[in-house]
Formats: structure tokens, C-alpha cells, sequence
């Protein structure tokens, strides 16, 4: 539905683009496109972070119990729920515990970098052992380890970003 009403607004868009006069638009005119050209290294990894934070989410919390309880013969019986449980409990501990340890240790990059190290290595592990085990609490346990990663990546990363654009 909203990429129909989208459709709806096309022809509106296009009349206005031709009928009202556009003034000449310099960076020197607006002080936002002067900072997008001045720090598009920070803006690009900025994104990039935000990026991958939200792909390592939507894997882990979206796909595989999608996987587990839809795709994988025979499916795992409570997927569902249990990736709710891991949602509900788990990882907002972890975002808290990930945070007060970057701000503890003074080191971002520390916290980041072994958050995602723990998902890269982890993943095809904790993978394998999803298809070999059809257990809840194994389940659990694997989202348990793969959210612990995505916090300890995700809490520092608002620090982060402000300490990028600051000065």
C-alpha cells in the first residue's frame, strides 16, 4: 500500500517539477550539502556500520527462525517463540552489559571489533549446530551468543557515530 499511494504522488511530483521555477541551488547556499561534500568518508562509514548492524539483525532475528521454522525439513517446532524470547530477554541485557563495558574499558574500537569478530566467526558454528540440534534451548543458546555479538557491536555505535561528527 505505500508503494501504490508512492505511484499516486509521481504525476504530482512531476508537475510541480515543471511548472514551479527552481532556483539554482550551490553548496555555498545550503550549509547541509556543504557538510555531506566535506565528510563523506564519516558519512560513508557511518552508513556502512548501520548497514551492517542491520543486516547481522535482520539475519539473526528475522531469517534464521524464518529458516528454522518455515524452510529447514523437519522445521524446529517453537522457532518463533523462541527468537521471541531471545528478543525480549536477552538482548536488551546485552546492550546494556555492551555499553557499560565500552564506557568502563574507555575503548569503543575494542568492544566493536570483538563484537564483530564474534559474529563473523561464530555464525557458520552456531549455523551448524542449529541444523544438527532441534532443540529450543539450543536455539536459544545460539541466538543468545549471535545477540550478544550484534550488542557488543551495536551499544558503543552511538558513541561512536557522535564522536565521529563532532569538532
Amino acid at each position: 500500500l505505500p508503494f501504490l499511494s508512492g505511484l499516486f504522488l509521481l504525476p504530482v511530483s512531476f508537475i510541480l517539477h515543471f511548472k514551479v521555477p527552481q532556483p539554482h541551488v550551490t553548496p555555498d547556499d545550503t550549509p547541509f550539502l556543504e557538510a555531506v561534500l566535506s565528510q563523506k568518508a564519516r558519512l560513508l562509514s557511518a552508513a556502512m556500520v548501520c548497514v551492517t548492524w542491520s543486516a547481522s539483525f535482520y539475519t539473526i532475528f528475522v531469517w534464521l527462525p524464518t529458516y528454522l521454522s518455515a524452510i529447514l525439513v523437519p522445521p524446529h517446532e517453537d522457532g518463533g517463540k523462541v527468537n521471541a524470547l531471545v528478543m525480549s530477554t536477552t538482548l536488551p541485557l546485552f546492550f546494556l552489559a555492551s555499553g557499560a563495558l565500552s564506557d568502563y574499558t574507555g575503548s569503543r574500537r575494542k568492544v566493536m571489533l570483538s563484537g564483530a569478530l564474534l559474529v563473523v566467526f561464530t555464525g557458520p558454528i552456531l549455523f551448524a549446530l542449529l541444523r544438527a540440534y532441534r532443540s529450543a534451548l539450543v536455539q536459544y543458546s545460539c541466538q543468545s551468543v549471535a545477540g550478544l555479538g550484534m550488542s557488543m557491536l551495536a551499544a558503543p555505535l552511538m558513541t561512536w557515530m557522535r564522536a565521529t561528527f563532532e569538532g
